[in-house]
């Protein structure tokens, strides 16, 4: 009996001495996400992966894993939030068997715009009888980018359905004279208003002007960035204004219409410190502009003058105004007066508060259906 409990102790000393020396770094840790982008509200999946190279099992490992705030776990996952930005703090435990590739997928949704990327995780790794414990801390790259907020209007349909309209008859009836591409004898069947009366004295009969009609008609959309008050209902308000510029855009992705933003929003890789133009190129630009309006934030880098003012100054010969800002309000109105003489040029207006109530119930969380499971992958 005593030589079997001093084998026993002297094996527990070996497997001891064997865990206090694992090597942490032949062990490959990764966290990230099953998509690269996602809808508000559409589930996606946060997938964990261990891997231990050593040639020893690993009997207690602890992952203190940061998800970002913002992101929300599915299945009852619980979370200990800490900080002042709301961050939670994911904790499991697992065993390890040598040469073993360990993957576990979470479920999550995420009801914010932005890019939302893994901040440190901590790894714990715990000796054999359970008395001695070191870690170590891993930066994560795992990064998810959510699109603003898709909202159901059927009023800004109509509307956008009708710009569409609207730009593409005006754009026949009334051509541009930069497009003028040449001029042709009169044959009795063009309208009065197609008739080169210059050209005509100098050719000593009736000329009229042919112009080029493959030239798509272009819509300006007008995003301004400037805070016009109501603070309490700020940060709606604006997500709501995000979320009317991309449906408007969408909108006219689905015409075939072509488009520009001129907007004084902050956004990575911004031209200039001012006024920047976003023109839609098609093939995926739609895309492009959808990321730049994900990761741009609520600041504008001019005032509404100078943006007003370019926007006029250089897309003001063609197409369409729309105008989308946070509210309305009278410092609003002054400055498209000055700008946007009333029948000067075609102008409508949108604002984030008049659909901030489809904003709200277009981000009412889901039913949560059955627990995904946790998969286990092991190589020998």
């Amino acid at each position: 009996m005593i030589l079997f409990l001093f084998i026993v102790i002297i094996t527990a000393l070996v497997l001891e001495k064997i865990s206090l020396s694992l090597p942490t770094r032949n062990v490959r840790y990764d966290i990230g996400t099953s998509a690269a982008s996602a809808e508000q509200g559409e589930e996606f999946y946060i997938v964990t992966t261990i891997e231990n190279r050593t040639k020893h099992n690993i009997s207690y490992l602890r992952l203190n894993e940061t998800i970002p705030a913002g992101i929300l776990l599915c299945d009852g996952e619980a979370l200990d939030f800490h900080g002042a930005r709301g961050q939670g703090e994911h904790i499991s435990t697992l065993f390890v068997h040598r040469h073993e590739r360990v993957k576990r997928s979470v479920r999550a949704v995420s009801y914010t715009r932005g890019v939302h990327s893994f901040q440190k995780s901590t790894i714990h790794f715990g000796d054999f009888l359970g008395i001695k414990e070191f870690s170590c801390e891993e930066e994560p790259t795992g990064r998810i980018l959510i699109y603003p907020r898709r909202i159901q209007s059927d009023s800004l349909k109509n509307v956008v359905g009708n710009i569409c309209g609207e730009i593409s008859v005006r754009s026949f009836l009334y051509e541009d004279l930069m497009l003028v591409r040449g001029y042709r004898e009169y044959t009795g069947q063009e309208p009065l208003r197609a008739v080169s009366f210059l050209q005509s004295a100098r050719c000593m009969q009736l000329m009229v002007k042919e112009f080029d009609h493959t030239r798509t008609p272009m819509a300006n959309i007008i995003l301004d960035m400037e805070f016009y008050g109501d603070f309490e209902h700020y940060f709606e308000q604006r997500e709501a204004q995000f979320s009317v510029a991309r449906m408007i855009c969408e909108s006219f992705e689905e015409q075939g219409m072509g488009y520009r933003i001129i907007t004084n929003m902050c956004y990575p890789g911004m031209e200039t410190r001012g006024v920047n133009v976003i023109e839609s190129e098609g093939n995926g630009g739609f895309y492009r502009i959808l990321d730049l309006l994900s990761v741009a934030s609520g600041v504008a880098i001019c005032p509404t003058e100078e943006l007003l003012s370019f926007a006029k100054e250089h897309c003001g010969s063609e197409g369409a105004f729309l105008y989308i800002a946070q509210r309305d309000c009278e410092e609003v109105q002054k400055g498209l007066a000055r700008h946007f003489a009333a029948g000067e040029r075609m102008l409508h207006t949108f604002y984030g508060a008049e659909y901030a109530e489809c904003y709200r119930v277009a981000g009412e969380p889901k039913e949560e259906g059955s627990a995904a499971g946790k998969d286990k992958e092991g190589t020998a």
